[in-house]
């Protein structure tokens, strides 16, 4: 059994937060790359509003394209406080050029560098390694 604080891993009965109960907690999060179509708000607010119902946290969205439309769809849930329960749940990024000094930083950057611009993938393996070594 852990203990139910959101970022203790210690096992029961834990002495950092001893008021905690037994049960345990999982927390499962998302780092998703995207490049949705002038139509794609819908399919996005969709997803956002299906993944924190099922209590998805954090949601880390990386923008293919840094001008996307659906970026608008962000801004309706950080003012419905109902939909985000005031915390950070998801995190968007722009790919304008601010995402290359994250993925310089990681520990697969120099073996995949030289197809960055060809295989988005690429580009979905980095981004979720600057997110893993952040938090892990």
């Amino acid at each position: 059994m852990f203990c139910q604080d959101a970022y203790c891993f210690n096992y029961q009965p834990c002495t950092l937060h001893p008021a905690t109960s037994t049960t345990p907690v999982y927390r499962v999060g998302i780092v998703c790359t995207l490049k949705l179509p002038a139509f794609g708000a819908c399919t996005l607010r969709s997803f956002l509003q299906y993944h924190l119902h099922k209590q998805f946290r954090p949601i880390f969205l990386f923008f293919d394209d840094p001008l996307d439309a659906s970026l608008a769809v962000l801004e309706e849930f950080t003012k419905d406080k109902d939909q985000v329960n005031g915390d950070e749940e998801f995190v968007a990024f722009r790919n304008d050029g601010s995402l290359l000094p994250l993925w310089q930083k990681t520990s697969s950057y120099d073996s995949l560098k030289h197809c960055l611009a060809s295989e988005v993938q690429v580009q979905s393996i980095l981004s979720f390694q600057d997110i893993q070594e952040k938090i892990i």
